[in-house]
């Protein structure tokens, strides 16, 4: 019986077939590197296009010969950036970083950045993690992970306080150990894509978090203390996707013991939104999934999402979505067809 391909085997064979495809590209000979900035002022948006069927990608960055076709942008999800080997500057608006062999950085999506690589063995993945996956199952999975499910919050919604990124020096990763081989695992689901990747991507995810968390306390101790008061937020945005259907603002004070005033001002405080906001606005992602994943009847898609009114419904998907139910079932599933 041949022997089972290992990990680093795997994703070394991925990467020289991806470079081999690169280079097959390339017409004629590319000029040197500039080692220049690329100009801020031209900063896009660059979006992650994830379906209901895939919230996490991994996606290797291109070979450093093209790094003066990098550009200065930003996301609508959320970017781990994992340095696989040799090393990389990560440009910011006012400052850059230097990325070595293992170092880990976790980018806040409206964090305007570019990537510059120089040497054709450095290699870098990108793990691109949909926002609505941290909304609708990963905040509940991270409640005791105060460092991690504060930074997302952040990042959610938009706090003024919200940090740039999150940056794991390889030095410090080694306090834990084994946060290389989480991150191999991660990119070998990816590339196998075997049943049940998703799922085993997103408890890998919760233990690389884990991990980090607690290499960066055991040298940072005192800077963890600002997550903490916000930690409770992720909880309670969990409690409202767990409860869409039937969740309101007396029941959910209730279940955390605060007086429903007092938790309607927390909600607005820390994330921007009312809890109706919330709750619409979830009712709807529920919604999206339930039309995109299954052929239930609308009428049940909207009682599982947990409108009443079917009127509403319409009214309220259509200004959400740009679209009816109907129609937006079908421009997706169209989307998807090879």
């Amino acid at each position: 019986m041949a022997k089972e391909m290992g990990k680093v085997e795997m994703i070394d064979r991925f990467v020289r077939e991806k470079r081999k495809w690169e280079a097959a590209q390339i017409s004629r000979p590319l000029p040197p590197l500039s080692y220049q900035r690329p100009d801020i002022s031209k900063n896009r948006l660059v979006k992650g296009m994830h379906g209901h069927q895939e919230k996490i990608k991994v996606l290797l960055h291109h070979s450093s010969r093209f790094s003066d076709t990098d550009f200065f942008h930003y996301h609508d999800f959320f970017e781990l950036i994992y340095m696989y080997r040799g090393g990389s500057i990560q440009y910011f608006r006012s400052k850059e970083l230097t990325m070595r062999q293992n170092d880990i950085l976790i980018l806040n999506p409206n964090t305007v950045h570019s990537p510059y690589t120089t040497r054709e063995e450095d290699c870098l993945f990108n793990i691109l993690i949909a926002k609505e996956l941290f909304e609708q199952s990963m905040l509940s999975l991270l409640y005791d992970n105060r460092m991690f499910t504060g930074f997302i919050t952040d990042c959610l919604y938009q706090a003024p306080n919200a940090v740039e990124f999150l940056y794991f020096p390889a030095d410090n990763n080694e306090q834990t150990g084994g946060i290389p081989s989480i991150m191999e695992s991660l990119i070998v689901e990816y590339l196998n894509k075997q049943e049940g990747y998703q799922s085993s991507m997103r408890a890998l995810l919760v233990l690389l978090f884990m991990n980090l968390s607690r290499a960066y306390s055991q040298l940072h101790p005192l800077e963890k203390e600002p997550y903490e008061t916000r930690g409770v937020i992720s909880e309670i945005i969990s409690h409202i996707n767990r409860n869409i259907q039937a969740v309101s603002l007396t029941e959910l004070a209730e279940h955390f013991g605060y007086s429903p005033e007092y938790l309607s001002r927390l909600i607005k405080k820390n994330t921007g939104q009312s809890f109706m906001e919330l709750v619409q606005k979830f009712r709807m992602e529920k919604a999206k999934y339930y039309l995109e994943t299954s052929d239930l009847p609308i009428a049940e898609v909207m009682e599982l999402s947990g409108f009443q009114s079917s009127n509403y419904f319409y009214r309220f998907f259509k200004a959400y979505s740009g679209s009816s139910p109907a129609a937006y079932r079908k421009q997706r599933r169209a989307s998807r067809r090879p």
